[in-house]
């Protein structure tokens, strides 16, 4: 890796079967402002062996931070933002990390006050705090701590070394797991160094098992009490644990403004971001069109597990589940044939972005609409000049949205 000051983010993996949800989540992960990315995978049955040859990577390349990532932790795409906000807080933190949950019947969260004490609950949804250790599947370090460290630095604690044991009941008990995995061995370093862990209450990613459940702290639990939580489709129509580029904002825009009418089109659908709040917000029937291909011109850049992946597969597994949703999995300009003039009161247009496809897009789909033309990404040179050279003169919402009233 050459060299340089940024975050590396590092993928210790198995080898496993990764969920296409987790794999569409990674070109969303947003870094902080002016700050460069690597990646470093590194693929075995040791982990921890993983971990270690991962770090001491980023440490040679001259990374400032190592971000660990697990094959199975589907993350917010604000994540680094808010990771590296906190650890820059205080010199003496060197690790702050996001809060996943075991995967389990009844998951736990997998951060601890206490190394050996179990799961640590008492905090709220959104608290900073210090611990003792946290799963590194969502952690961010500070490189400089490895200076300050004995390798390995990573190490799964099998066996107990003979020192580590515990009187119970007059009986000295090895305690071969009182350090866990190979991330607590490895914040139990940290800490005994003198530094500071943080487990962030506002970073808690989505963990994945190989059948395609999703295990997250459960909504009647302490930290999510209070918190104003409420299974979906109750909330305000946003979910951002699926993979896109929309913002939060943008897409409370679309649940709020979808809540106005009765059915609405939407062009370029991806895995389901914008149409879970297309469809969480309105009354009656969204319909979903993409061929689920991706953009030609995308498929090197953000498209490009469309050439890998099926994508509508992950699409139907986001948002399947709602009775109003209709799919035409076809282009643009083929499914327009199907819908007669001034037949569809809401049209969100965001499919390919080139300036003949916008332009397509609009010549088709305008004469359809009868009540809220609207779209994404108005800051695109060419989606610009498209509006533009059709005689469009919109209004800016949130974001990058583009609205006009037919």
């Amino acid at each position: 890796m050459a060299q340089f000051n940024g975050i590396a983010i590092g993928i210790a993996s198995s080898g496993r079967k990764t969920d296409l949800r987790w794999s569409l989540s990674l070109p969303s992960l947003v870094a902080p402002v002016g700050m460069s990315v690597a990646w470093l995978v590194k693929t075995s049955d040791d982990r921890a062996a993983n971990r270690q040859t991962i770090a001491e990577a980023a440490v040679k390349g001259g990374a400032s931070y190592l971000f660990f990532l697990d094959d199975d932790t589907v993350c917010p795409n604000f994540t680094l933002l808010k990771l590296h906000s906190e650890i820059e807080k205080d010199p003496t933190i060197m690790v702050c990390g996001g809060i996943y949950c075991t995967k389990q019947e009844i998951p736990a969260p997998i951060v601890f006050k206490k190394l050996g004490g179990g799961p640590f609950y008492n905090w709220k949804t959104g608290d900073v705090f210090e611990c003792a250790g946290l799963g590194a599947g969502c952690m961010l370090i500070k490189t400089e701590v490895f200076q300050h460290l004995e390798k390995p630095w990573f190490f799964e604690p099998h066996s107990a070394p003979e020192d580590r044991v515990s009187d119970i009941n007059g009986e000295d008990v090895p305690l071969a797991h009182e350090g866990g995995t190979d991330d607590l061995y490895f914040c139990d370093k940290v800490s005994k160094a003198g530094f500071k862990i943080m487990a962030h209450g506002g970073v808690l990613p989505i963990h994945l098992d190989q059948e395609g459940n999703t295990y997250s702290l459960p909504i009647d639990s302490y930290p999510c009490k209070g918190a104003g939580l409420k299974p979906w489709p109750k909330s305000e129509g946003v979910n951002t644990q699926i993979p896109g580029w929309m913002s939060e904002e943008e897409l409370k825009w679309l649940y709020n403004k979808a809540s106005k009418f009765q059915s609405i089109v939407e062009i370029g659908s991806w895995a389901g971001r914008s149409t879970y709040s297309l469809l969480s917000g309105c009354p009656g029937t969204v319909t979903a069109i993409d061929h689920f291909l991706g953009t030609p011109s995308e498929l090197e850049t953000t498209h490009a597990e469309a050439k890998i992946s099926d994508v509508y597969d992950a699409f139907m597994s986001n948002v399947g589940h709602f009775s109003n949703l209709e799919v035409l999995k076809m282009d643009s300009t083929s499914a327009s044939e199907q819908f007669v003039d001034k037949s569809v009161e809401m049209i969100f247009i965001d499919g390919d972005h080139t300036y003949d496809a916008v332009l397509a897009d609009l010549k088709v789909w305008v004469p359809k609409c009868s009540r809220f033309l609207c779209g994404h990404d108005r800051d695109f040179t060419a989606v610009e000049q498209a509006l533009k050279d059709f005689g469009i003169v919109y209004k800016e919402g949130p974001g990058s949205i583009w609205y006009i009233e037919v």
